[in-house]
């Protein structure tokens, strides 16, 4: 049994004394929700950062565009490189990411940009 000397120095029980699956009882549904909670923020910022490649997207991009217009129609890419000054952005599903070692071969979308950074080449594959 948990007693607390108060000011008149005389015992006081808590709230969880005497009776353990009380507490137990008050306890566990508040991690329940905080377990919740914490799952519906992930999921939210999951779907946030998610890229949305689609048929639709894919439609609306057009030669010349640059990186900041194709990122509002299609979101962040998954993996970026420049080569020979050229940069290349590859974007596809997170959940294929452990089948590759390279972006290449899961990409969806993949957008090869100028040297004046410009939408050069684009190669889209559903999958």
């Amino acid at each position: 049994m948990v007693k607390m000397m108060t000011n008149e120095s005389e015992p006081r029980q808590t709230s969880c004394s005497g009776n353990s699956s009380a507490c137990r009882c008050r306890i566990i549904p508040i991690m329940l929700f905080a377990i919740l909670v914490m799952a519906g923020v992930y999921y939210a910022l999951y779907c946030c950062t998610t890229p949305t490649v689609n048929n639709e997207s894919v439609a609306q991009l057009q030669s010349g565009m640059s990186p900041n217009k194709i990122q509002m129609i299609v979101g962040a890419p998954n993996a970026r490189q420049v080569i020979d000054g050229q940069q290349i952005w590859w974007f596809y599903d997170r959940d294929q990411a452990q089948l590759a070692t390279e972006p290449r071969d899961i990409a969806n979308l993949t957008i090869t940009f100028d040297h004046q950074n410009k939408l050069l080449d684009l190669k889209y594959m559903q999958r």
